[in-house]
């Protein structure tokens, strides 16, 4: 499931010139409110309703974007604002609605943050504790690790 936060909205509708946008707008599944790419780590598992969901990865935007918003530049303008938003794994199947709460059962012990994997793998290097806290992360897909972890191409599983 690919979750955006309602919070970017604004942001998007100025940048955009748009007036407001309807929720999905970005093509996710959900637009949340609460939660920042900042705030949920890789591995976090969060509630809603009955359905458990584990934090996987930033969104990485595509060519769709630009078909929707018709502007060749989407991708690029996404990128650069930084708010990629995440996926998320269905854990346990429940039932959910609109409105319910997002709640965060269990916290990831890396502590590495959606916003985090997106800063590392696109704007700056990681430290070397914190590429070692990356290797941990075995729920993070390899593209994003191969993007972080740019000294070790050919070691990342």
């Amino acid at each position: 499931m690919y979750f955006y936060p309602h919070e970017h909205y604004a942001d998007w509708e100025k940048l955009l010139g748009t007036g407001p946008l309807a929720p999905g707008a970005f093509g996710e599944n959900i637009t949340s409110e609460g939660f920042s790419e900042a705030e949920l780590c890789i591995g976090d598992v969060i509630q809603i309703g009955s359905t458990l969901l584990q934090v996987l990865q930033p969104r990485s935007p595509c060519y769709k974007l630009q078909i929707k918003f018709q502007r060749p530049d989407m991708v690029a303008l996404f990128v650069r604002q930084g708010f990629p938003g995440w996926y998320a794994s269905v854990v346990q199947e429940g039932t959910l609605a609109v409105g319910d709460a997002i709640t965060v059962v269990s916290r990831a012990p890396e502590r590495i943050s959606v916003a985090d994997i997106w800063r590392y793998s696109l704007v700056e290097d990681a430290d070397p504790e914190t590429q070692q806290r990356v290797r941990a992360l075995e729920l993070l897909p390899r593209f994003w690790k191969r993007q972080i972890l740019r000294d070790e191409l050919s070691s990342v599983v």
